[in-house]
């Protein structure tokens, strides 16, 4: 598949993961949104990609997380096998550590030319009860 018509899908697909992570309760990501609409999908999951100092991650993952929603990450999303032509192996390697840290179960599986990363399961942070 061409690059351009990959791009567009991904960006979509970065469109469906906000939609979504929008009906969460608690969540919000008008940052994420604004990059997605200014930069388009592919070139926001890379910006967000960008290693932090420490080791940090960038605050809309974290919400994501706190919010149940760690599947909606631009780091989940990309290491799914179909966008696998749009990312590095280092933008794969920085999500990897970031799910990792985050507690996600992840399998990597050596093909003869690549890595690939298959998400097993996503923890879940323990959030208090709601009162009624």
């Amino acid at each position: 598949m061409m690059t351009a018509q990959l791009k567009k899908e991904f960006h979509q697909a970065m469109l469906a993961a906000d939609a979504a992570a929008r009906r969460l309760p608690g969540y919000t990501g008008h940052v994420f949104r604004r990059m997605i609409d200014d930069h388009g999908g592919w070139q926001a999951a890379k910006l967000v990609l960008q290693p932090m100092p420490s080791g940090k991650v960038q605050d809309g993952f974290v919400d994501l997380w706190m919010c149940g929603g760690i599947e909606l990450t631009a780091e989940a999303i990309i290491l799914e096998q179909k966008w696998w032509d749009l990312f590095t192996a280092n933008d794969r390697k920085e999500a990897y550590r970031r799910l990792i840290s985050a507690g996600c179960e992840i399998v990597r599986e050596l093909t003869p030319h690549k890595v690939r990363y298959i998400v097993l399961q996503y923890s879940r942070p323990l959030r208090p009860k709601r009162r009624a």
